[in-house]
């Protein structure tokens, strides 16, 4: 989440789908898997909250780039995987989605599922000739994620999740959620 010195975010354009989604041949909601079905993640924050919201099911540790996982399931290796739908979504494959997981089911991380563009600081010509890229909206949002993950000392290795939505009728945020553990109910 820290930019280097001598760096910036120049642009950070529309946001694609921040949600996380199930991909499952066994299931279309986690709900409906059943006990001690195998979830696979590669993220901390979907593991604590796969935990905390579904104790029935079993949470495994899954590698790999995402041909590679969804492999893994394909070979029956795990019954059902939570992944980034926006992933999915940019490499065609949002086929594979079963369910969408709302941020009550499954909130997502900070800045998921957007793009950003970084330059050097000096460069005012190039954030310039950038600058029609940004989405004032996203750009908010995903600032306003960024800056809570720093301020809790965000990294790989914290189970922390963030979301920030504009608010209605204009280019500024309306809050955003911040999830070591677990999110209010």
């Amino acid at each position: 989440m820290r930019i280097p010195r001598g760096f910036c975010l120049a642009a950070i354009p529309a946001r694609e789908d921040p949600r996380d989604c199930l991909v499952s041949g066994l299931s279309a909601s986690l709900e409906a898997l059943p006990p001690g079905a195998i979830v696979g993640t590669s993220s901390l924050r979907r593991e604590a909250q796969l935990h905390e919201r579904y104790p029935a099911l079993g949470v495994k540790a899954l590698r790999g780039n995402l041909d590679t996982r969804l492999a893994k399931l394909d070979r029956g290796e795990f019954h059902a995987l939570v992944l980034a739908a926006a992933g999915l979504k940019r490499l065609g494959l949002g086929a594979r989605i079963r369910a969408m997981l709302e941020p009550e089911q499954s909130l997502p991380a900070p800045g998921q599922g957007a793009l950003a563009i970084e330059c050097r600081e000096d460069r005012g010509d190039l954030r310039r000739w950038l600058a029609p890229l940004d989405d004032a909206a996203a750009s908010a949002c995903v600032r306003a994620e960024r800056a809570l993950s720093r301020a809790l000392s965000g990294s790989c290795q914290l189970p922390l999740a963030a979301y920030a939505v504009p608010k209605a009728g204009g280019d500024s945020f309306a809050g955003s959620r911040g999830d070591a553990r677990r999110q209010p109910r």
